[in-house]
């Protein structure tokens, strides 16, 4: 989230807090988008793909 420490600090200099509400949402939104993606490739690697595949396609009723 590099590009947005940059901007983030600039919006404080000038202090613009709506600016700096909305790169705060973005930045949590991003960091949820990682973590999730980051469990997805750990489950890959316990479960091997078609594992997690047949995992991601089951309805949670069967």
């Amino acid at each position: 989230m590099r590009k947005f420490n940059n901007t983030d600090k600039l919006t404080r200099d000038i202090y613009h807090q709506g600016t700096i509400d909305l790169l705060s949402r973005i930045h949590n939104s991003d960091e949820g988008h990682i973590n999730w993606a980051e469990i997805q490739r750990a489950l890959i690697d316990q479960m091997g793909m078609e594992d997690y595949l047949v995992s991601q396609t089951e309805s949670p009723l069967n």
